[in-house]
């Protein structure tokens, strides 16, 4: 997976870490009831082989409708979500669950989730 940062464009930009938080959020939201509906294919990629998909990015672009989704699905999460960061003596090789993975990174999904509702539609480039 990607090191490199992962930007939302579309009426401004929105920067994750890398291709993994960017995968960490979407499963977030499919955790809370996000049923993608697919991305669109990039200006460079022929439709009919293009299979929808959010990661790698590759200049695809989520549709108003999705982006919206995406958000509503961020905002249920956001309760759940510790306050501050957890720490344990963790077993090497098991992850944090979701909710922990964004413990005291409230703010990060707060941020996305009103650039989704604003920006939308928008690019994953």
């Amino acid at each position: 997976m990607s090191t490199e940062p992962v930007m939302i464009w579309g009426g401004g930009v929105f920067v994750f870490r890398d291709a993994a938080q960017w995968v960490q959020v979407l499963s977030l939201a499919r955790a809370f009831g996000w049923e993608p509906a697919g991305t669109e294919a990039p200006c460079d990629i022929a439709i009919d082989v293009w299979d929808g998909r959010y990661a790698p990015s590759d200049a695809q672009e989520i549709t108003q409708e999705d982006a919206l989704a995406l958000a509503d699905a961020l905002d249920r999460a956001v309760d759940d979500i510790p306050d501050v960061a957890v720490r344990r003596n963790a077993t090497p090789g098991i992850r944090a669950n979701l909710l922990e993975a964004f413990a005291g990174n409230k703010r990060l999904l707060r941020r996305f989730i009103r650039h989704c509702r604003r920006s939308a539609p928008f690019f994953i480039c």
